[in-house]
């Protein structure tokens, strides 16, 4: 029975998959005089901003985030000036957003037919040094 059990787990945790990301790219026109850097900000649908922790600050005018996928992210971009006493930072840009695609699902029979090969053989290996 517990070898049964066993082998239940494995074909359970096969199943189980990992989550997935895509890459997106977002640029934006630089600010004239040029700043010092630009924060980026991400939220999801339905939440807002948390302009307290950026989640990309840099020089550049593009950058390149990652994000869920099967997520619909919305993202703006503030301009910064770093002064000698404190930080002055620009209203947000104009907001985008980004919608990626869920990952193709795989075959999961396939896939718990493998992981029932794969715990077939690791039950008989048990099997095998039990007699020994």
């Amino acid at each position: 029975m517990k070898k049964i059990l066993l082998l239940a787990c494995i074909v359970t945790l096969a199943l189980c998959a990992a989550a997935q990301a895509a890459q997106v790219t977002l640029a934006w026109d630089a600010n004239n005089p040029a700043p010092t850097g630009y924060r980026l900000f991400q939220r999801v649908a339905g939440a807002g901003y948390d302009y307290a922790k950026p989640i990309w600050t840099g020089p550049q005018t593009t950058c390149t985030v990652t994000v869920p996928d099967g997520a619909e992210s919305y993202f703006v971009v503030r301009a910064y000036v770093q002064g000698s006493a404190a930080s002055e930072e620009s209203g947000d840009s104009n907001e985008v957003f980004a919608l990626t695609k869920p990952p193709a699902p795989k075959n999961l029979l396939l896939q718990a037919i493998d992981q029932l090969i794969l715990g077939l053989q690791t039950l008989k290996q048990y099997a095998d040094q039990a007699v020994q």
